[in-house]
Parts: C-alpha cells; sequence; structure tokens
C-alpha cells in the first residue's frame, strides 16, 4: 500500500527500509519493440478459433449429463458443481483447451449468461441453474492452477454413482446459508458412498483446492498446517466408512461451520464452533466404540484401487504458501491425516467452497480455528493404526509446548479411540515401522516421479541428487524454503528439479508467535523431480558435473557468508543477464514433462541473497 501524497514525508520516517519491489532483468531490445509496437497498434486482441465440431460434441455431451430435469440430476450436478468451480478443466486429452464449470442462466445450446457469486452456493436469484463448460483464455499460473480432466471414465463413473443410480430426491435444497453451506444438510439425498468416492476419484485435485484457494494466503492462514505432511484416506470398504451414515444421522447438527454465518461472524463465535465439535467427537468416540469388528490396519485405508494414485498425497507448506502432490514423499513426515468422508467433506465447505475472502475478521479467524480441528481429527484418526500405548507418546511428540486444546480427544489419544489397533508390531518404534507399511501397501500406485530416476545423469549424480535428502538442521534450516535446481548434462535436455526445506515447529496449534515455535535443529531438505510450488525463492543453475560442489556447499552451510558464497556460485539472481532465458528454459521444460500441468511462476517472492 502507499500513503496519500501530504503524509509521504512522515511514511518513509517510519519506514525507512521500504521501498520499490525487487525488479528483474528488463527485456531484450526485440522484446521491448515487439510490445511497443502492439501497444503503438491500439493492442489488437486475436480470439481463438471457435472450437473443432469434435471437442464441441464432447462439451455438449457433458452439459447434457450436467442439466437433466429430474430432481435427482439437479441435484447431482449442483453437488458436482460446487466442487469443480475452481478448476481449470480439460476435455479427454485436449489439454490446450480449457474450462471452467459456472452456473449460467441459460440452457445448453444458448449463450452463457453467467450467475456471478461470492460463493457457489450462494442464492442464483433464478428459478432453475443450468451448468456449463465456458472457455477460458486465461493465463495458467501455477499458484491457482488445477487441472481436473473431463474423459469418458471420468462420465462413466459420475453416471453410475449419480446420474444412472437408484437415488430418491422429494425435493432440492434452498440457498440459505445455513442449509447451503452444510453439505450434510443440503445432499442428505445423495449416498454418503457415492459422495466419497467422487471425491476420492481425484483427491489431488480436492485437497489442491485447499491450498490453491483464497483461504491459503499468508502466513497466519499457513501456519495451521505442518511443512511436511501425508494425506491417507478411508478405504470406502472399510468399517469406519461402512457406518458414516449412521455417525453422521446422530450428530448432524454438530456439523455447523463457520460460513453458516454467512460473511459476518462474530470475532467469539469460534467458541460455538469449538462445543459443537466437542460435541461431534464425543458421539464419534462413543460411536466407533461401538463397533465389534473395527480394528484398524493397512487395509482399512484406500488403496487407489490398485490404480489410482490419488491413494496417498504429499502437502508441503512454503511458508506462506503450500502445494500439494500425488504420492507419499519422504520415508518420514512430520505428521499423517487420515480422512474420511465428513472430515474432507468438511475441509473442502470450510476452506474453499464456504469461505468468502472479503468476509469479515469473524469469518475468517473462525474459519483458521476451525482447521485446527479438523487437522487435530485427520490426526487422531491415524493415530489409532497405533497401538493404543504408543499413541499418546507420538501425539506429545507433534504438539511439544502445545496451550491447552479445550478438548479432551485432542489431548487424551485414548479419549478419542480407545480400542486397540489390528496390526502387529516387532520393532521398538511402531511409528517408523508403520511409514515403512504404508510405503509397501500403496507402492503399486506410486507416481514413478516420486524416484529420482538417472533421465541423462549417471548413477552417481544421482546419488549426490539423493544426498540433498539427508541435509538436516542448521544447514538445511539455512536453504531458502523453495529452491529450483536447473541441471545441464551435456547435450540432454536441461533437468529441473525442486529441493524445498522443510521448517520443523514444536506444534502448530497457535494462532502467532510462531517464530517462538521454530525448531530449526529439526529442519530437513527434500528433493523431488519436477515443478512442486508456484512461488520459488531460489533459482540454482548447474551443470551436472558441478553436483558435488553443490551438495557439498549446502551440507557445510554454517553461516550467512556461506549462503552468500552458495548463491554467488550458483544462483541465478534477479540482476542476472541469462535470467529471462533460464526462466524460459524452466517452463519449456515443465510444459514438455508435464503439459497438464504446467503454469507461469510467480517470482515476486526470489530472494536475492
Amino acid at each position: 500500500t502507499c500513503t496519500r501524497i501530504e503524509g509521504m514525508d512522515a511514511f518513509e520516517k517510519e519506514h525507512p527500509d521500504w521501498g520499490m519491489p525487487y525488479g528483474l532483468p528488463a527485456l531484450s531490445p526485440v522484446e521491448h519493440d515487439t510490445l511497443s509496437r502492439w501497444i503503438e497498434a491500439g493492442a489488437p486482441f486475436s480470439p481463438r478459433s471457435p472450437l473443432p465440431a469434435a471437442l464441441r460434441a464432447r462439451v455438449d455431451e457433458w452439459e447434457a449429463l450436467l442439466n437433466g430435469d429430474s430432481l435427482r440430476d439437479q441435484l447431482a450436478a449442483r453437488y458436482i458443481y460446487e466442487h469443480w468451480y475452481i478448476g481449470q478443466l480439460y476435455l479427454d486429452d485436449e489439454h490446450t483447451r480449457r474450462f471452467e464449470l459456472v452456473r449460467s442462466r441459460s440452457a445448453p445450446g444458448q449463450p452463457i449468461d453467467v450467475i456471478a457469486t461470492r460463493r457457489p452456493y450462494d442464492d442464483p436469484g433464478v428459478g432453475r441453474v443450468y451448468y456449463r463448460l465456458r472457455p477460458t483464455d486465461e493465463t495458467l499460473v501455477a499458484k491457482t492452477h488445477m487441472p481436473l480432466a473431463l474423459d469418458e471414465g471420468r462420465r462413466a463413473r459420475l453416471k453410475k454413482w449419480f446420474f444412472d443410480a437408484p437415488i430418491t430426491v422429494g425435493s432440492l435444497p434452498g440457498y440459505d446459508p445455513k442449509t447451503a453451506s452444510n453439505p450434510f444438510i443440503a445432499f442428505k439425498a445423495l449416498p454418503v458412498d457415492a459422495r466419497y468416492r467422487f471425491m476420492l476419484d481425484d483427491a489431488g485435485f480436492t485437497v489442491m483446492g485447499f491450498m490453491k484457494g483464497p483461504v491459503c494466503r499468508g502466513q497466519v492462514a499457513l501456519n495451521v498446517i505442518n511443512d511436511h505432511f501425508w494425506v491417507l484416506f478411508y478405504s470406502p470398504e472399510s468399517e469406519v466408512t461402512r457406518n458414516t451414515q449412521g455417525l453422521l444421522d446422530s450428530t448432524r447438527p454438530n456439523l455447523r461451520m463457520p460460513a453458516e454465518d454467512d460473511s459476518t461472524t462474530g470475532i467469539l463465535a469460534w467458541h460455538t464452533y469449538a462445543k459443537a465439535e466437542r460435541r461431534y467427537l464425543a458421539t464419534k468416540s462413543a460411536f466407533l466404540a461401538r463397533l465389534p469388528r473395527l480394528k484398524p490396519q493397512l487395509t482399512d485405508l484406500w488403496n487407489g484401487d490398485g490404480r489410482n494414485p490419488n491413494a496417498g498425497l504429499t502437502v508441503f507448506r512454503h511458508f506462506d504458501s503450500a502445494s500439494v502432490i500425488r504420492g507419499l514423499a519422504g520415508d518420514q513426515p512430520q505428521t499423517v491425516l487420515l480422512m474420511g468422508y465428513p472430515l474432507i467433506e468438511r475441509m473442502h465447505y470450510l476452506l474453499v467452497a464456504g469461505f468468502d475472502v472479503y468476509g469479515n475478521t469473524g469469518h475468517q479467524l473462525a474459519t483458521r480455528l476451525y482447521m485446527d480441528f479438523l487437522r487435530m481429527e485427520g490426526e487422531e484418526n491415524f493415530l489409532t493404526l497405533l497401538p493404543l500405548r504408543n499413541r499418546q507418546k507420538v501425539l506429545d511428540s507433534w504438539y511439544r509446548g502445545r496451550p491447552d486444546p479445550r478438548i479432551l480427544e485432542f489431548a487424551d489419544a485414548r479419549s478419542y479411540f480407545p480400542g486397540e489397533t489390528g496390526m502387529r508390531y516387532r520393532s521398538t518404534d511402531p511409528l517408523a515401522e508403520l511409514y515403512a507399511g504404508i510405503h509397501r501397501y500403496l507402492r503399486p500406485v506410486r507416481p514413478a516421479s516420486l524416484d529420482l530416476s538417472p533421465n541423462g545423469l549417471t548413477a552417481a549424480q544421482v546419488g549426490q541428487l539423493r544426498a540433498l535428502n539427508r541435509v538436516s538442521g542448521r544447514q538445511a534450516s539455512r536453504m531458502p524454503e523453495h529452491s529450483l535446481l536447473i541441471v545441464h548434462a551435456g547435450g540432454n535436455p536441461v533437468r529441473v528439479l525442486s529441493l524445498l526445506r522443510n521448517s520443523a515447529h514444536s506444534n502448530v496449534a497457535g494462532l502467532f508467535d510462531e517464530d517462538a515455535r521454530r525448531l530449526p535443529d529439526e529442519d530437513s531438505l527434500i528433493v523431488l523431480d519436477g515443478i512442486v510450488g508456484a512461488y520459488p525463492n531460489a533459482l540454482f543453475h548447474l551443470d551436472a558435473v558441478e553436483l558435488p560442489r553443490f551438495v557439498r556447499a549446502v551440507d557445510t552451510l554454517s553461516s550467512d557468508d556461506d549462503v552468500h558464497r552458495l548463491h554467488q556460485r550458483f544462483a541465478v539472481r534477479r540482476t542476472d543477464a541469462r535470467f529471462w532465458r533460464i526462466s524460459d528454459a524452466v517452463l519449456d521444460h515443465w510444459q514438455s514433462s508435464e503439459p497438464r500441468q504446467a503454469a507461469i511462476l510467480d517470482y515476486s517472492r526470489l530472494e536475492n541473497r
């Protein structure tokens, strides 16, 4: 922000170190001349050609599916829209043409008349809503890019779960906030099994919405999660999932969320939701304790049906942004969330569908604090896989020095679920044994990209890259949160890898004073193939033969001077004349290796050390 001109003198004295943001190198004369001539010509815009007939036919098929006249079809389409509206959709393999799912006053076959509202479930003001696929030519930017493929397989699954299923819908739910903000009320007529399988089908897309939606902006919003954690899911066939409907029926009034107050939640309203969460957990704990066959074990976890890589996800926090990838990265995460249908659905309606970036402070505070409850519930779900005697020790290690959570089930692992695990442990470190077991269980759906391959590098050079995963403690803490390694190996195409710093905390149970909870001696690094994250803090450009020197420099960082020397030798700084050429090479690599995921990076957080 900038002050008024009459207050500039005082503003400069109050903030002597403030100024214009760091710049980037100038464009080349040729590029500058191209832009200048375009502006002089009136900045003409050439719209894209009309959709090819085959693609137009596929759009028509999807719009026909989403705009059936029966109450069942209308309710199912509303449910799908409220989960997909945030994405960039493409049909089959035609990923160069993207669409967005919008609500329209006009039916298929007519020009789209968009119903624009803050939330996807706000009152549309019309008697009948139509769901349309609108082509979008917006530049894809990594910080919001969420691609989702609409192929024949997905269409068949939607028909099986919703549109061809024997579902009876007596009436459609209204759009009043207390109904529309609560999916357990609004979509009660849709089977829980269908809703859960729909969310699992591309769980990476669902969880990505939590990270790339408007809620995840800034440090305070992001310090509700750890820097490196896994997300797992209950199998739809598990004992827990099969009894979900009974749980919901017994405690539905306690599943209220802040968005029911629209965007004007009272500043202390989070106490109300804390009480509701306490009642819900008490009901859930008693309910689970009454399930005689419930003995949590690995087979209770969703394995992606042996083919779906969304069975396990890894989330990384980069201080004031976050990213999610499919597959389990790293041997041991900082924590794990195990989610079933009620939990993942509440997260979506809390953080995506129900969050209003224009809401008052009370709404944003209640959203942030409610997420604390949901995170801890997911962690407690995971702990039920451990022997009862070991759960409290792990829970206490995850929340060292935490304030009183005020909810017994989040402080006492036995209170949350008093039953014993169904797994047999043979080592003295059951948590490490459990992590290894999960890796083996989900190995069939593990993305190959998580295992560093030679791909133009020698075995020794790949070994050097893997050595970065062993850098920890203070050396790791001196590295940027998010770095990109651009590696050249002879005449082979450029190799781009992500080097992430995982910052350790004694706990993430506090809203403020994050620095007081930092544990830099426990920080770690992880290197991954490809581009993870949208806001790189540093670009390191090196030849593959320099990898030993680079790794040694990282592993011996002991001072700010060492960091400066590392950047001086390998970093592509903002002032580097090669900046745009190397940036273009990064984007070219991304587009060739992952054309559906590639988008423009945001360089606003590049450090210039």
